[in-house]
């Protein structure tokens, strides 16, 4: 029983070392300032009348 808890306890914490590993690895920062993926951020434009 004592070795069934230590075991889901070590698999507890790898599997969330491997989330926080994955999720830092993604990067979502859209503004342009040297990070993100470059895309450009497409914004409405407002018409004048015509």
């Amino acid at each position: 029983m004592e070795s069934d808890l230590l075991a889901i306890g070590f698999s507890l914490v790898l599997s969330l070392g491997g989330i926080l590993a994955l999720s830092s690895g993604f990067d979502d920062d859209d503004d342009q300032d040297g990070g993100g993926t470059g895309s450009p951020v497409l914004q409405p434009v407002l018409s004048g009348s015509y």
